[in-house]
């Protein structure tokens, strides 16, 4: 079941100006204050913030992951190492359009240990797949010139920007380590319009069978027991799901009309990471606090399993496209905290 995929643990944005850009989602979106920024390791000129959306961290597995690209000296990366992460960085990102409502730096997901992450990278080296693997993760798509230059293929992974990594990260300060769900958890009491974690990170695509070819033509995986298909108006979507119950999803979202909300981002944008969807439990108190933040919202239609879902509107947060999804029932999980 989930085979590799153990959790999407911090979907991400890079954006100009990290630190006003959290101050805007702390102040009109309601995520708690004060969680700390810092410097990425080995001196590659990213600053980095785990996001939690609820100060209880038991309740999700996810976190927003916000990054922004700082200046170096002349001098810097100091290491061959941060050189390298850093343009493997730069690679994803100068791939994208500028305009994106989201420009990603990787799309990280976790599986379980180090040994599976070695597993993957046999199957892409044995598919002819390009990648690069450094520290502990790999880095799909990624060819290296002769001039050492690196640049993204798109056609390896179908445009998704992918990287896996170990679920468990003690290198990044901190990261947030996975939350599990006991096998009896118990249910949380939450004042109503409580945000509870990042439950989705949406992705714009043409085709959501091509996405889903490729992956298994690469890793074998997603399993039809990873998946799941909803049909919405003017769009489809398929979900991949962890195996965390407490982990955001990732879910492919194909236009099937062209006037429809879908339909107009990917004419406009075309394909690439869309939003991020936060669950709240007791979704009509939180639109009445982001109204008290002068927070304006729209109602964009059920989400996948039918909830009622919002989109908050995006040019009160910066640019960065977050929506709203009811969740009436919010467990418990086991918090392993954060890496110090």
């Amino acid at each position: 079941m989930a085979k590799w995929f153990d959790r999407y643990y911090g979907p991400d944005l890079v954006v100009g100006g990290p630190e006003s850009a959290q101050r805007t989602l702390e102040e009109k979106l309601g995520i708690p204050a004060g969680q700390g920024m810092r410097m990425t390791i080995h001196g590659v000129g990213l600053t980095v913030a785990y996001l939690a959306v609820n100060v209880d961290e038991s309740l999700s597995s996810s976190c927003i992951q916000l990054m922004g690209i700082k200046p170096l000296a002349r001098d810097e990366p100091q290491s061959e190492l941060g050189r390298d992460v850093r343009n493997i960085l730069l690679a994803y990102i100068t791939a994208q359009r500028m305009d994106r409502p989201i420009v990603t730096h990787v799309q990280a997901l976790s599986a379980p240990t180090e040994d599976d992450i070695g597993a993957i990278t046999e199957m892409l080296k044995s598919r002819g797949v390009p990648h690069l693997c450094r520290m502990k993760n790999v880095y799909i798509g990624l060819v290296e010139e002769d001039n050492g230059r690196i640049h993204y293929d798109p056609s390896a992974d179908a445009g998704t920007y992918l990287e896996w990594a170990p679920t468990v990260q003690t290198d990044f300060p901190g990261f947030v380590l996975p939350t599990y769900l006991p096998e009896n958890p118990e249910v949380a009491e939450l004042a109503p319009g409580s945000m509870v974690g990042v439950i989705a990170r949406t992705q714009i695509v043409k085709s959501t069978q091509a996405v889903i070819d490729r992956f298994q033509w690469m890793l074998d995986w997603p399993e039809e027991g990873d998946l799941e298909y909803f049909e919405g108006d003017g769009q489809r979507s398929v979900v991949i799901k962890p195996s965390n119950g407490l982990s955001a999803v990732w879910e492919f979202v194909e236009p099937s009309r062209p006037d429809s909300r879908a339909g107009q981002v990917l004419e406009r944008y075309g394909e690439g990471p869309w939003s991020i969807r936060i669950g709240v439990h007791g979704l009509d108190a939180k639109l009445g606090d982001l109204e008290s933040r002068g927070t304006r919202w729209s109602e964009i239609g059920e989400g996948p399993k039918g909830a009622r879902r919002v989109a908050v509107n995006r040019w009160d947060l910066r640019g960065i496209p977050i929506e709203l999804e009811e969740v009436p029932v919010v467990y418990r999980g086991i918090s392993q905290g954060r890496s110090a």
